[in-house]
């Protein structure tokens, strides 16, 4: 997720961590970190006059920190739980930022987990010229139905 900076949610973002962490804490080769990366104003009024990218983030929606959950652990019968944990941390998250009007639509593609809609959160233009580009290069939605994996163009906006 992608959130607007504000000094008190990052202090609800940190307790649940915390929280969260007390949870899990047991399982065998736990690490548990939450990192917020910025993207700063500069960083894209650049990207901008760079051509801009696919996310079309407007300077004007800057600084945001982009917000990495990023659990390891050793076991596979670990796994479900700290999924579950892990699942619900990040809806927290998610609902705090939303409540303040804090959650900006972003979602860095490298951060994201299979669950979440990257796609949409470039944007409705941005979606657009995506989706025009797709019925333009791979009229048959060869990429959108025959590779697997990734995250594809929401299945409302694929080509027919």
């Amino acid at each position: 997720m992608t959130i607007r900076p504000d000094i008190s949610l990052i202090e609800m973002f940190h307790n649940k961590w915390q929280e969260t962490l007390a949870q899990i804490k047991d399982v065998e080769g736990i690490v548990f970190s939450l990192g917020f990366h910025p993207l700063t104003k500069a960083l894209l009024e650049n990207s901008g006059k760079a051509g801009g990218n696919a996310a079309a983030i407007p300077p004007s929606d800057g600084p945001l920190f982009v917000i990495l959950v990023n659990p390891m652990w050793i076991l596979p019968q670990d796994d479900e739980r700290v999924f579950k944990a892990v699942r619900k941390f990040a809806s927290e998250l998610r609902i705090l930022a939303r409540e303040r009007g804090l959650l900006h639509r972003y979602v860095f593609t490298n951060y994201a987990s299979g669950e979440d809609d990257v796609i949409s959160g470039y944007g409705e233009d941005s979606v657009a010229k995506l989706v025009a580009v797709s019925k333009r290069v791979d009229p048959l939605g060869l990429f959108q139905s025959g590779v697997p994996g990734g995250f594809k163009l929401p299945k409302s906006k694929k080509a027919e």
